[in-house]
């Protein structure tokens, strides 16, 4: 996947806990809760502080806006969670048509409540993998698109 932050393109690829940043070295990513994590022995103090695209973030009090480009071919299979939190709201049906920019879900984490949203047009849901009032992680699956 392809993130900009601050106007710098990167080429991200996760695989587990290890991600690697354009094709250089693996980096050891662990979230120790929904706002700490480590990246290689590291600790970092995330403050998610708008949503949307782009969006803006706090990290160790440096602000950072980011966002996220996909191209238009990729096939979006699944939803998942941005980040640990809890379910406050399910905004879809199985077998729904959802358009791009449809609210999914509202996920309350930190504090705050973020709406997902649906990433591409015409998307049929398949299966709601979640409930209102579920606590989820981070990167758990809460919609599959058919």
């Amino acid at each position: 996947m392809k993130i900009k932050v601050n106007n710098t393109q990167y080429d991200i690829e996760i695989v587990g806990d290890k991600v690697r940043v354009n094709n250089d070295d693996e980096l050891i990513v662990k979230q120790l809760n929904s706002d700490e994590l480590k990246i290689n022995e590291k600790l970092f103090h995330l403050d998610f502080t708008g949503e949307g695209e782009p969006s803006i973030m706090i990290i160790n009090g440096m602000v950072y806006t980011v966002s996220k480009e996909s191209p238009i071919h990729a096939s979006i299979k699944e939803i998942k969670a941005p980040i640990a939190g809890r379910i406050v709201k399910v905004l879809v049906d199985a077998g729904s048509i959802v358009l791009k920019d449809q609210v999914l879900f509202v996920l309350e984490a930190m504090k705050m409540e973020n709406r997902l949203l649906c990433p591409a047009n015409g998307k049929k849901v398949k299966e709601i993998k979640v409930v209102k009032g579920q606590s989820v992680m981070t990167g758990e699956v809460l919609l599959i698109f058919e």
